[in-house]
């Protein structure tokens, strides 16, 4: 484990990651997204699944998040799930392109961290189609500010065809 495993605020699989770019790639040239599941430990946030949402409207450029829908969706998993301490801990979304977290992107990550008392995960997927790339942040209350954390970012392989 390096130093940089150790101070990593946000932990997630890299079959979460293999995943959202499936979810990217399939939406290619929308934008699509959704909420990320898991639990908090301490300031630590630990990714273990994903819900995508819908969108009436796709679009090139935007992936808004109808709360109505989060809120319904969100309901329903954690009524069917057997994971007691699973929950909302944060949000994800694409780039129809190899872009990287635009400006709205960090002032939605702030907005949802301040309404929310525990950090929160983020992960935008870029994708090309050909390439991808994971950016991930943590988002959360640092006495009474808000801060925003760029964990990393991560070159997704091309899938190998079996």
């Amino acid at each position: 484990m390096t130093r940089a495993d150790l101070d990593a605020k946000v932990e997630i699989a890299v079959n979460i990651i293999a995943e959202l770019n499936d979810a990217a790639k399939t939406a290619l040239p929308y934008e699509t997204g959704g909420l990320l599941i898991g639990w908090r430990d301490g300031d630590r946030v630990v990714v273990r699944r994903w819900l995508r949402l819908g969108t009436s409207h796709p679009r090139t450029n935007r992936f808004e998040i109808d709360t109505k829908e989060a809120t319904m969706v969100l309901k329903h998993y954690l009524r069917t799930t057997p994971e007691p301490l699973e929950g909302y801990v944060g949000a994800w979304h694409t780039h129809p392109a190899l872009a990287p977290p635009s400006e709205t992107d960090f002032e939605t990550f702030t907005a949802s961290a301040a309404a929310t008392q525990g950090p929160l995960a983020f992960i935008v997927l870029a994708t090309n189609g050909g390439s991808s790339t994971a950016h991930i942040a943590w988002a959360g209350h640092q006495g009474a500010h808000v801060a925003i954390r760029r964990e990393r970012t991560i070159t997704v392989e091309r899938a190998r065809s079996a």
